[in-house]
């Protein structure tokens, strides 16, 4: 079935450009016409014999993404288009104006003897051609494109590789050739040898677009619940763009909120750009000559990356133990055969207990280089359970994921407050500006609010559970995050209602809460490490393939990230906290991240002198999560980082398999000085193992060669 589409797109396409062309005579025209009205020189015969080799390839690939010449049949024979396909190699005919031949031809074997490095036996019908094809669509990672410079004009280890095509690309390079010289070609022998004719080369990369499918709406962002964004005032935007043509999108089924930047300017800035929200508003300072508004449909959907169909570290891959991997500071790594949690409580009353050698495995290993102490990441890695499922890298004294209140120069609402020993009506209190309850309904364990202020402006939500002893403010307040003492509070009706948020920050003001340590920081007695976030990294370094870490549970790591053509695949939450995240280091070389939970990214690094800031996150990728992704780049008056995406950002809030926020979650919380968002869907070809039935392909770049 795809091969019978591949070739009706091919008729289509000739013909497509003949009714253009020749608008009275259509129905006289055969596919040698093609050429019809315009110079008919030997030199453009050539030319638009590639440009239509182009065109049978990119009508192929569309067909199936996996094309490579390998359908080893005459694939069309019309009387002015013949079309054969050996083993990797394409030879085509096409009759010119004067009713000859003219010819194109491309290579996707690499004629090395057999099916060795291009996967392909070799084939009867060689082309002598130094330019090789090389199709990376469904590629994880990018690929060198070689140079047939060998003996028989083959492929060999030591050929030049002069550049790599990237994930979710193809680089066709095609020859068209004309002139008297190919008078010996016919049907009966496509290919003739000594064949000398005039030449023209043409290299082209083309990149997926449409790979979220035709039925969904890309976008840069996708949020299923509500989008927060708070700027500091001397801050810059919210950005949108776009790599191609289409509405740089920002879609969201709760409100959009942009706070914070510069007064005086937007905050909120774009071209050809567009935001879906259910209200078709948004809470933000725009030009409307640049931002579009339009209305976000509950049934809209989204991009559902499946689990199952995320690419994943196979089981044939090496293993890494989960547990919680910890640095020390004279460069040694330990590990707890434990869960983050039990890890923290176990070494905050065992401060100097070493635990266990780090066994890595074969594909991770330790590394001391660049000022840094780093754990390698060489190969593809499942992380096997054992008694936790988690794999966590730490360092030995614990990195903040927030500054305390008296570090950033806030008020304490951006800081971790501590309300031990507070009563449940002090809470109650904070919640429900200053006035007493009335007497409580019903038990609430957990439950969820939205925060507006006194003019009706959203800023926010509220989450609650007691189970946890947690209490959760998102958007402005950027996870305000309460501990309580009390295992259980009693609430009324009322908790599922409106709060004014600002008069919360004045009872918990006046009622003498103070602010508590950074979280994430340990209190390890009689241990003087001073190893920060600063001083490690997690870097993927594939040399060319494809990098997966693939795990079951959590991830937490501390530290800088680093690497190209890698994902993180989590069946959990994924939280980065410390140093920089730079994985844009390539161009058109992507790291992806994929959470069935949270996707948490905090850049906050403690300095020598005992002061916090934060640095930049980069990425070129897909980032998907089944929770909420919160970035945490600053605080809302103070300095910031900046969060620089290019890709999609989707907060699917639930399992894909069903509609978007049915877990509750899908919120976008960022704090930042600018968050620019790009929109690639090259990039979903980088997580997903399989691409839609529908897409189109995106002219990259375009190289005439000189024969």
């Amino acid at each position: 079935m795809r091969r019978q589409r591949g070739i009706v797109l091919i008729i289509i396409i000739i013909l497509a450009v003949v009714t253009v062309m020749f608008v009275g005579s259509a129905a006289r025209l055969t596919y040698g016409n093609l050429y019809a009205g315009q110079s008919g020189t030997i030199h453009d015969d050539a030319e638009r014999a590639a440009e239509s080799g182009v065109q049978y390839a990119l009508s192929q690939l569309r067909a199936n993404p996996a094309w490579r010449g390998d359908l080893n049949e005459v694939t069309v024979n019309a009387p002015d288009l013949f079309v054969v396909e050996d083993n990797g190699n394409v030879v085509g005919l096409v009759r010119t104006p004067d009713q000859r031949w003219s010819q194109f031809r491309l290579r996707f074997n690499y004629q090395d003897g057999g099916p060795a490095e291009d996967g392909l036996p070799d084939p009867a019908m060689t082309l002598d051609s130094l330019y090789v094809s090389v199709n990376n669509l469904e590629g994880g990672a990018a690929a060198a494109v070689p140079r047939a410079d060998g003996a028989g004009w083959s492929v060999t280890p030591g050929s030049e590789r002069p550049f790599s095509t990237p994930a979710g690309t193809v680089c066709l390079a095609v020859e068209g050739r004309a002139g008297s010289g190919l008078l010996a070609a016919s049907p009966a022998n496509p290919n003739p040898a000594g064949v000398v004719a005039t030449r023209k080369v043409v290299e082209a990369i083309f990149a997926l677009q449409g790979a979220l499918g035709e039925e969904v709406e890309e976008s840069a962002m996708m949020a299923a619940q509500g989008v927060s964004v708070a700027i500091p005032p001397d801050g810059g935007s919210l950005s949108l763009s776009s790599t191609g043509s289409d509405k740089a999108r920002l879609r969201s089924k709760g409100q959009v909120s942009v706070q914070g930047g510069d007064a005086t300017k937007e905050n909120l800035t774009g071209a050809n750009a567009e935001v879906a929200t259910p209200t078709s508003t948004v809470d933000a300072r725009y030009k409307a000559a640049d931002i579009g508004m339009a209305e976000e449909k509950p049934d809209d959907p989204f991009f559902r990356l499946l689990w199952d169909d995320v690419r994943k570290a196979q089981a044939s891959d090496p293993t890494l133990k989960a547990g919680t991997y910890v640095w020390w500071e004279d460069g040694s790594l330990h590990y707890y055969d434990m869960s983050h949690q039990d890890y923290v409580a176990f070494i905050e009353k065992n401060p100097k207990d070493p635990g266990l050698p780090a066994d890595l495995g074969s594909a991770v290993k330790p590394e001391q280089s660049d000022g840094k102490l780093k754990l390698v990441v060489g190969a593809s890695v499942n992380v096997t359970p054992g008694t936790t499922d988690e794999l966590n890298i730490l360092v030995r004294a614990g990195a903040a994921e927030e500054p305390p209140a008296s570090k950033t120069g806030g008020d304490e609402a951006d800081a971790l407050i501590s309300l031990a020993g507070a009563e449940p009506d002090v809470l109650l209190k904070v919640l429900h500006k200053t006035q007493d309850l009335p007497p409580p309904a019903q038990n609430v364990k957990q439950g969820s609010a939205e925060l507006y202020d006194d003019q009706g402006v959203f800023h926010g939500y509220l989450k609650w559970d007691l189970d946890t002893q947690e209490v959760k403010f998102g958007g402005d307040l950027q996870r305000l995050l309460w501990k309580l003492a009390a295992a259980e509070i009693v609430a009324g009706d009322q908790l599922n209602g409106t709060f004014n948020m600002f008069n919360a920050y004045i009872v918990a003001s006046d009622l003498g809460v103070t602010a508590g340590e950074a979280p994430g920081e340990l209190d390890l007695p009689g241990v003087s490490d001073k190893l920060t976030a600063s001083d490690v990294e997690l870097e993927f370094r594939g040399n060319g393939k494809e990098v997966v870490l693939t795990s079951t549970g959590s991830l937490h790591i501390t530290g800088g990230l680093r690497g190209t053509d890698a994902s993180i695949v989590s069946g959990g939450d994924i939280k980065v906290v410390g140093m920089a995240v730079d994985f844009a280091a390539s161009q058109n070389q992507a790291v992806s991240l994929y959470a069935k939970g949270d996707i948490v990214m905090s850049t906050l690094d403690k300095t020598p002198d005992g002061n916090y800031m934060f640095q930049d996150v980069k990425m070129k990728g897909v980032v998907y999560s089944w929770g909420d992704f919160v970035a945490k780049l600053g605080t809302r008056d103070g300095p910031a980082g900046n969060l620089i995406l290019e890709g999609s950002l989707i907060a699917y809030g639930g399992d894909p398999a069903d509609v978007p926020g049915a877990n509750g979650k899908g919120n976008v919380l960022i704090t930042a000085n600018n968050a620019e968002l790009k929109f690639n869907s090259a990039y979903v070809a980088k997580m997903s193992k399989k691409l839609p039935e529908t897409f189109s392909l995106q002219k990259l770049s375009w190289t005439n060669h000189l024969p």
